[in-house]
């Protein structure tokens, strides 16, 4: 037997249900990149200066079974502390570094959140609080570009029982889009001349050095002023000629993402072939986006007594 009646009877009536398995398997990839983060600190040194996570990975959330047909209840999968925002973290696992210790926190966001609306923290600020009653600051953390909703937190000393990680502050991104212009003089390109873009609020972007070559580019920046801010820098570079056509394009290339820095070297690659060659433009329209840093204080404790140790 063959044919639409066939299909119907071998359908079973949870066929149309949604699958509610799904952040099941987002959030074991998120624990794997837990392990992968903690490793790769050791092995290739990837530390950033105190502070982060990044655009994070998204999680769904588990249907209760007194969650009608169809839909999903808002909590977070277990072991994740909402972080405000419609966003939680979990520590995953902790690791013995030799003089200090390592927690990796893996994040989750609800199913229903928009991520146009609803940022995920950059990062944040943790302490350690002993038993005894010692409090200590994290030393530094680290981050995988390959799994940006992870993030590994160092400290000082080591745990026992009884003691916590509180959260003291989550830092919100806020995304500023600018261009700007500069005259090209043909390849290879090089300006040490700077170059100011305003983010607002009293924030400059200034690109101290912009090169350009047949196939790779970099720009040196820094970011100044109220508030002594920091963030995440990308930039999409096109090569523009007199009639307004783009000849090219360059792009950032993937980097770990600190946002504590103030200042850095971004690479550039060529986003697709020239149609033209390059010195038939005239104009470098430089697009940077930068997520900065915006502190939000917070009380989120974890308890670092059901954290696996690795």
């Amino acid at each position: 037997m063959s044919g639409p009646d066939f299909e119907t009877l071998l359908r079973s009536p949870l066929d149309d249900e949604p699958d509610s398995r799904g952040w099941g398997s987002a959030v074991l990839g998120l624990l794997a990149g837990s392990a992968a983060i903690i490793g790769l600190s050791f092995v290739l040194g990837l530390w950033a200066t105190p502070g982060e996570t990044p655009a994070t990975m998204v999680t769904d959330t588990v249907a209760s079974a007194t969650d009608p047909p169809g839909e999903f209840s808002n909590s977070f999968p277990d072991g994740f502390s909402e972080v405000g925002g419609s966003v939680a973290m979990k520590p995953t696992a902790t690791v013995d570094g030799g003089t200090g210790f390592i927690v990796s926190f893996a994040t989750a966001t609800h199913r229903d959140t928009d991520p146009e609306t609803t940022p995920v923290p950059l990062g944040g600020q943790w302490q350690f609080e002993s038993a005894g009653g010692s409090v200590t600051g994290a030393t530094r953390l680290v981050y995988d570009r390959l799994h940006t909703g992870v993030i590994g937190v160092e400290f000082a000393g080591h745990p026992s029982d009884g003691d916590i990680l509180r959260m003291t502050e989550r830092w919100d991104p806020v995304e500023r889009t600018e261009s700007a212009d500069v005259s090209f003089t043909g390849t290879p390109f090089t300006t040490t001349d700077a170059v100011d873009i305003d983010l607002g609020d009293g924030i400059t972007l200034r690109m101290t050095q912009i090169e350009l070559g047949r196939h790779l580019g970099r720009i040196v920046w820094t970011l100044s002023g109220s508030g002594e801010p920091t963030g995440v820098v990308a930039f999409a570079v096109a090569m523009i000629n007199q009639q307004g056509a783009t000849v090219g394009d360059y792009v950032s290339m993937p980097s770990l993402r600190d946002p504590t820095r103030s200042s850095g070297v971004v690479d550039l690659f060529w986003d697709r072939g020239f149609n033209a060659h390059p010195d038939e433009g005239s104009i470098v329209e430089i697009t940077a986006t930068v997520q900065l840093v915006v502190p939000e204080p917070i009380d989120v404790v974890f308890d670092l007594d059901t954290v696996p140790s690795g």
